[in-house]
């Protein structure tokens, strides 16, 4: 739509507007769209991996791991991204079943209709005692038509986006694996190809600051 910084707005075929396009990263963008297009590649589906909102110090509970809930800062994230995850729709919600990370999906959860899935393989515990489980998975999502978020522990990231990683080209892999360090309320978005062996073909890093 016009606004303060768009004059108008019109339609071109391809070759009009790679003419018109004066900066080099927005010919590049719209090269990318062209080259996915002819692959095929256009339509996709989401895979989301959040990171549990602010959660109470671990030296503040002593009742476990388990139960360890989120902070009031925490609440308002959850609340702020059942918002934001809407405009992604993902529809299968498999979460760590620790209270932190139920908390984190619920808002979404119950504003979408949809149901939370526990899987304990991406708790804290599990993840680290049994790392392929945890990665398995991640693996039996890539099978699912489905756009789906997993919710879990900063500790049990390394495992679930090394399991990401590896449907990655080479560029986009190591970017994956490094978002292991994403603060708590933030996730990672896959774009995933439609293929019977899907592969990732985009990533963004999604924080609600930035979303503001």
């Amino acid at each position: 739509m016009p606004n303060k910084e768009i004059a108008r707005v019109e339609w071109h075929d391809l070759k009009a507007a790679q003419r018109m396009l004066s900066y080099s990263h927005d010919r590049e963008l719209l090269e990318k769209l062209i080259g996915f297009h002819e692959q095929g590649l256009l339509e996709t589906r989401s895979l989301i991996v959040l990171r549990h909102a602010k959660a109470t110090p671990r030296t503040d509970w002593v009742n476990g791991e388990a139960t360890r809930p989120l902070l009031p800062e925490g609440e308002k994230q959850a609340k702020r991204l059942a918002k934001l995850l809407k405009s992604y729709g993902p529809k299968r919600l498999i979460t760590s079943p620790w209270r932190r990370c139920l908390d984190t999906v619920k808002p979404y959860s119950k504003s979408s209709k949809r149901k939370l899935v526990k899987r304990s393989q991406i708790t804290e515990f599990k993840s680290k005692k049994n790392p392929k489980q945890a990665r398995q998975l991640i693996e039996d999502l890539f099978k699912d038509s489905n756009n789906s978020l997993v919710c879990t522990h900063r500790p049990a990231l390394p495992e679930v986006l090394e399991a990401v990683s590896q449907h990655a080209s080479g560029e986009m892999a190591e970017p994956i694996r490094k978002a292991a360090s994403l603060s708590p309320s933030d996730f990672l978005v896959v774009r995933l190809s439609l293929e019977s062996k899907p592969k990732v073909l985009d990533y963004e890093l999604v924080t609600l600051d930035s979303a503001k």
